[in-house]
């Protein structure tokens, strides 16, 4: 059976709704990650096998929860190449695609050696993009969008 290919624009989709860029900090090593988490092993398979990475696989204790696969790449130049071909795909994960790839173009060559003040700051960076919480409010006790002022219940 021949494998089905996943297009770049359908790529930087799924990084835009379902994916994660960041720097993971391990004692005080910053490590660049890419990580995709979905309950369908095959369109992470199609990826991996395009892109590189790993699968980890968790079931849930709940068994009426479905099982959850995690894509994680965290090779340099696989996050280099990956990141050049959906950068100017992305939508929603943009900036932190551009940062994520500042950085990594910063570390290749030199993953040993200590940390730049630039690659501190664009960590600082990457942190406050990914901050958790409310970007901006939508919605109300009203149903109207405070950005737009139009409904959003539907009706």
């Amino acid at each position: 059976m021949k494998q089905k290919m996943v297009s770049i624009e359908y790529l930087a989709g799924f990084i835009d709704g379902e994916g994660c860029l960041f720097i993971s900090k391990k004692g005080k090593l910053y490590a660049p990650r890419i990580k995709i988490v979905n309950t369908n092993k095959r369109i992470l398979l199609l990826i991996k096998n395009l892109m590189g990475g790993y699968i980890s696989k968790w079931t849930p204790k709940n068994k009426r929860c479905k099982t959850i696969y995690d894509l994680e790449i965290n090779d340099l130049n696989s996050i280099h190449d990956f990141l050049n071909k959906i950068k100017n795909h992305l939508i929603i994960k943009k900036p932190q695609a551009e940062l994520l790839g500042r950085y990594v173009k910063s570390r290749l060559g030199r993953e040993s050696k200590g940390y730049t003040k630039k690659e501190i700051t664009m960590i600082l960076k990457m942190q406050n993009l990914n901050k958790r919480g409310v970007a901006y409010r939508i919605g109300g006790g009203n149903g109207t969008n405070k950005q737009t002022g139009t409904n959003t219940r539907g009706t």
